[in-house]
């Protein structure tokens, strides 16, 4: 219904059909159209001559047009034909000027003898954009031939070949008329031209600024349409006049099918087709394809057979693109409204003028000029879409900008806020710390003063009884140099104690030095051998090592580990100290044989106060391996307890190796 009501408009614009082709009477005062005085004739095979056509059957087969030319595609030529008259005492020459310049071929013959069905009677005008304008008699922009004054009808026959589609428009002009046409319609030509290129020109900048790939591909798609454009109305013939003839095919076709392909490219940038939308994305790449394979055709002469295809998919995504852009107005899309109206604008003079150009209404110089005026519009108004909707988008992204910036600045207060609160703990800690560093300081400093006077004491009888057992000739006791060892050791300890305790109040860490370790080995051991009657094993290291660690806690942890050896294992038995060296760390084991198998739960061995099962009938308070461990970990260590394949219990101490001096 909707194409009837299309065609109904287009034969009213047109005027009614006629039975006949009436006689052309040309007038002074304007130009004369040709629409509805023309008669054609379709030559399928391209193989008819002038003579054919003057008389025979061929002269019968022709048929009067309701307006102007219009075949679509044809493989083959037409004819078609007129009849014109001029006034009495006007001008003695006037021009026949044809539309389009991007026809291939075209021949006029123009009656100047007497007898209308001899071909000697015709003059021939060679004319198309396949013939140089050099070659032509009268140079101009459009396709123009000279026709004789008369009072009696003369006749014109055009000749049309072509791979584009066979629309042919004419008009007949007195010589006045024609200057005063060129004048207008190079301003308006001009005027288009410009603002195809400030289109592109605008659309090809925010492409660079913004990044954006819409913007490149709608300033390709009018860059198509300007080049087009150079073509169809024979506008590049005034830059190059003698070499126009080899690239017009290609500009005007190259520049329909390219725009094809930057167009649908344009509407998968805009409607987001790659997301959401397969159908939508698949329908563009075939137009992509469609356009590509069109702009191919042409080297190979192909391009009237795939045109159809071409227009048909302009068409189609003409009307596609408004429904499209309508649902993103209801998506509140930014720039939706006027991306819509960019689209709606072309639409209703796109539909009939690519329905003419496939020869399915008929071709009229409202619905061709139609067209191009909406073509700029849309060029115009969508250019203001797309900058509308980059301005919107780019103030959405600075809302979220500083969106995010107030969020960013509130959480930096907030964490500043918690880091200030952690500080003051912290700083509070430190202080009680540093209370509790030095209450212990005190605290070492009066246990320190209340063993001093016993272990005086205990000194003092040792000395008087080794005097006496001297004055009296005896051995010594074995037992005294024990004792004296003891009292040293907790002496020893003491002052260590005191010093380290001094020390880390004054610089919050315990003292270190660099040492082998063979040497506290062979200190342990030759303090062990006073202590203890048993021995003790210490394979020697192959490969001796430093650390550097508190001596003296080190000394301690393992006098506390052998001593734990020597009371849980039996007494026949020997305690091994092992010392080896593994990657960057030194591996200490203290290795004693027991009766009784480590618990389940080794770690509850080194809790404060916890004692093991087989722990019966021997001293201690169960701090001692707690202490050790601690004091291990304060030199970067690590202290545990396993058992080995033989079922030796084996206190393995780790400690990092001392870095090397360079």
């Amino acid at each position: 219904m909707a194409f009837r009501l299309l065609y109904l408009v287009f034969v009213i614009l047109s005027s009614v059909l006629p039975a006949a082709a009436a006689v052309l009477v040309a007038e002074t005062e304007q130009a004369t159209s040709l629409s509805g005085s023309l008669e054609n004739l379709v030559d399928p095979n391209g193989a008819l001559a002038l003579a054919d056509i003057l008389s025979g059957p061929e002269a019968q087969r022709f048929e009067p047009l309701p307006g102007f030319v219009n075949r679509g595609y044809l493989t083959g030529a037409s004819w078609t034909r007129f009849t014109y008259t001029t006034p009495a005492g006007g001008s003695a020459v006037w021009y026949l000027r044809l539309v389009p310049a991007i026809l291939d071929d075209v021949r006029v013959y123009v009656q100047v003898g007497q007898n209308p069905a001899s071909p000697a009677s015709y003059r021939e005008y060679q004319l198309g954009d396949h013939f140089p304008l050099a070659g032509r008699q009268l140079r101009h922009l459009d396709m123009l031939a000279p026709l004789p004054a008369t009072v009696a009808p003369r006749n014109v026959y055009i000749r049309v070949r072509t791979t584009s589609t066979h629309n042919l428009q004419a008009w007949l002009y007195s010589p006045d008329n024609l200057i005063a046409w060129s004048g207008t319609y190079a301003l308006l030509n001009g005027l288009m031209l410009g603002i195809y290129l400030v289109v592109v020109v605008v659309n090809a900048f925010y492409a660079v600024v913004a990044r954006s790939a819409l913007f490149a591909w709608y300033s390709l798609f009018v860059l198509c349409h300007f080049v087009r454009h150079m073509g169809l109305d024979g506008a590049l013939l005034a830059l190059w006049p003698t070499g126009t003839h080899h690239f017009n095919d290609w500009l005007v076709g190259g520049g329909v099918a390219l725009g094809l392909r930057a167009y649908s490219l344009f509407a998968v940038a805009l409607f987001d087709a790659r997301q959401g939308r397969p159908w939508l994305h698949r329908y563009l790449q075939a137009n992509i394809l469609i356009g590509a394979l069109t702009f191919v055709s042409i080297a190979f002469g192909w391009y009237g057979r795939l045109a159809p295809i071409m227009v048909i998919s302009f068409l189609v995504l003409s009307c596609v693109a408004p429904v499209l852009a309508l649902g993103a107005c209801r998506r509140d899309e930014p720039g939706s409204m006027l991306v819509m109206f960019g689209f709606v604008v072309v639409l209703f003079p796109a539909i009939p003028r690519l329905l003419s150009v496939l020869g399915a209404v008929p071709s009229t110089w409202v619905s061709t000029n139609a067209y191009l005026f909406g073509v700029i519009a849309q060029a115009v108004v969508m250019t203001m879409a797309l900058i509308q909707r980059l301005h919107i988008s780019q103030q959405q992204l600075l809302a979220v900008t500083r969106q995010a910036e107030a969020r960013a600045t509130e959480m930096v207060e907030d964490r500043t806020r918690e880091l200030s609160i952690k500080s003051l703990k912290l700083e509070q800690a430190l202080v009680e710390k540093q209370e509790a560093l030095e209450h212990e300081s005190r605290f070492l400093d009066m246990i320190s003063h209340e063993y001093r006077t016993p272990l005086a004491i205990i000194q003092t009888s040792i000395d008087i009884m080794e005097l006496q057992e001297q004055q009296q000739g005896r051995e010594p006791s074995p037992a005294l140099p024990r004792i004296q060892h003891a009292v040293e050791r907790l002496e020893d300890i003491i002052e260590s104690t005191r010093s380290r305790e001094q020390m880390a109040l004054r610089t919050g860490r315990h003292p270190r030095e660099r040492f082998a370790i063979t040497s506290l080995i062979s200190e342990v051991r030759a303090a062990a051998i006073d202590f203890w009657e048993r021995s003790v094993l210490c394979p020697d290291d192959p490969s001796p090592c430093e650390v550097e660690a508190n001596r003296s806690l080190l000394r301690t942890v393992l006098l506390n580990l052998l001593d734990n050896a020597m009371k849980y294992s039996p007494p026949e038995q020997p305690v091994t100290l092992r010392v080896e060296t593994v990657a960057d760390q030194v591996e200490l084991r203290v290795i004693n044989h027991t009766a009784l198998p480590l618990p389940m739960d080794i770690e509850s061995l080194f809790l404060k106060f916890h004692r093991g099962a087989n722990s019966t009938g021997t001293n201690g308070s169960g701090l001692g391996l707690h202490l050790a461990r601690g004091m291990v970990m304060q030199q970067g260590g690590s202290l545990t307890l396993m058992a080995d394949a033989a079922g030796d219990v084996v206190a393995l101490m780790k400690l990092p190796l001392a870095p090397c001096n360079t």
